[in-house]
């Protein structure tokens, strides 16, 4: 089912979120330890203001993403909006706080997608003779451009014009509403999913490597049944080969077995393969296996490439790592390399989640993952029997993640503030986009036109296009 992008009329206002944030295993078949319970920041509200008659800016525009609806008259200042940092949790030893709310402090009153563009006069040249001749006529309404991808919102604003130079960039601000079934249960019908499941064989993994095993197939119908694709990728951890971590010649901290695939085979033969090692102590290599699975892991002990993540950044990728035990770092002493601030900022270069599927004994860490990169945690039974459910229960309660990307705006440099956020089911959305130039000689006189585009996810719930002029700057 694709997210509900009405237009509203009126335009609400637009509070942005972001996510928040919040350490490994369990001997061959003894769990002493006992679940943990889970480990944002509060956006700035948008201000109106009376619209600028800079001639180095376009005309102030409110446009709704279907033609037929009536602008709003009054443009918005950008507002400056950034992620907080993540608190880490290295070396917890202790049960860490319930997670946060990542919800803005305002509901919309409609689930239409509602645009209101708006130009920083502040950031832009006073004078230019290269400046769009738009700002000429403030009172003519620029037509709507259509889509030329698949992928983009049906009717996307009009372009965005303005100036950029090496002091001065082009910023905007953008506000609209998500779906009201995004990160809900009816919501993933549409997603587009890259499973990469890294799972424990340490030896108190014994119990549950056979429920896995005789689920597997039943585990690919299941996830293919409530998503629009899936791919699938298997790794393995246990721990390093060394006292009084792991065995030597048994242990490994990441392989991978079976790379993002959608073939059915690829999977099900990945997981009937899969043997149970050993692991010395409790807690075991989870940072290293995960950060593996991202972006590969490479020291003394292990050569294995990640779990070969697509390029298509409209599938949602999800790391979904399965344990029962707490997670070494590299504070404990060993050859450990990975801790929760390493780690997250792994899966957020590459716009991963992390689903956590927790047998008894697991820790606080999957909690503070969960919430630092829009993921989820599910509980599993003390034998991983219930982890047909478990797995599709992940997906689902996946909350509502919007980010952003640029296409086709090169030389420009493009940023996004904040560049992704975690939000509720209908609610509004600002992000504030910034485009610059670093050496612009080069392209004095050019004008680039490109797409902004932003994906809640998975699917693109708006697309603005963005026509910028590189000039001389003023003097």
């Amino acid at each position: 089912m694709t997210p509900s992008l009405e237009p509203s009329v009126t335009p609400s206002s637009s509070p942005s979120a972001t996510p928040s944030q919040s350490p490994s295993t369990t001997p061959s078949l003894n769990r002493s330890e006992t679940p943990s319970s889970n480990p944002s920041s509060q956006p700035s509200e948008q201000p109106s203001s009376t619209p600028s008659t800079s001639p180095s800016l376009a005309p102030p525009t409110t446009i709704s993403s279907v033609p037929s609806a009536t602008p709003s008259e009054s443009p918005t200042i950008t507002p400056s909006s950034s992620p907080s940092e993540s608190p880490s949790i290295d070396n917890v030893s202790a049960q860490p706080s319930e997670q946060p709310s990542t919800m803005p402090s305002e509901s919309p009153s409609t689930n239409n997608v509602s645009a209101q563009p708006s130009e920083q006069p502040s950031t832009m040249p006073s004078e230019s003779p290269s400046t769009n001749n738009a700002s000429s006529q403030p009172s003519e309404r620029p037509s709507t451009v259509p889509s030329e991808s698949p992928s983009a919102t049906p009717n996307p604003t009009a372009p965005r014009r303005g100036t950029v130079t090496e002091d001065d960039p082009f910023v905007f601000t953008s506000t609209f509403t998500v779906s009201d079934t995004c990160g809900t249960s009816s919501g993933v019908e549409d997603l587009r999913v890259e499973i990469c499941l890294v799972t424990d064989v340490s030896g108190s993994f014994r119990d549950d490597l056979p429920n896995l095993q005789s689920s597997a197939n039943a585990i690919f119908n299941a996830v293919n049944g409530a998503v629009a694709e899936a791919r699938f990728g298997v790794a393995t951890f246990s721990d390093y080969p060394v006292a009084p971590y792991g065995e030597p010649g048994i242990d490994i901290p990441y392989t991978l077995e079976s790379p993002l695939s959608p073939d059915r085979d690829d999977f099900v033969n990945a997981i009937n393969g899969l043997t149970i090692r050993r692991g010395a102590d409790l807690p075991e290599s989870q940072y290293d296996a995960i950060v593996g699975g991202v972006q590969g892991l490479t020291n003394d002990f292990v050569d294995a490439p990640s779990c070969g993540w697509s390029e298509d950044s409209l599938y949602t990728r999800i790391l979904m790592l399965a344990t029962d035990a707490r997670f070494h770092t590299p504070a404990d002493g060993g050859p450990h390399e990975n801790n929760f601030t390493s780690t997250v900022a792994a899966m957020n270069a590459i716009g991963a989640r992390f689903v956590g599927l927790i047998a008894p004994g697991g820790g606080p860490e999957p909690a503070a993952l969960a919430a630092a990169t829009g993921g989820a945690v599910v509980p599993l039974n003390a034998d991983s029997s219930d982890i047909i459910d478990a797995i599709v229960g992940g997906i689902e309660e996946l909350p509502c993640r919007v980010r952003a990307r640029a296409v086709g705006c090169e030389p420009l440099r493009v940023s996004f503030s904040p560049p992704r956020q975690t939000v509720g089911p209908g609610e509004t959305v600002s992000v504030t986009t910034t485009l610059s130039i670093r050496n612009a000689e080069p392209y004095i006189g050019d004008t680039i036109t490109c797409q902004i585009e932003f994906i809640a996810n998975g699917e693109v719930v708006l697309s603005e296009g963005v026509t910028v002029t590189i000039v001389e700057p003023s003097e």
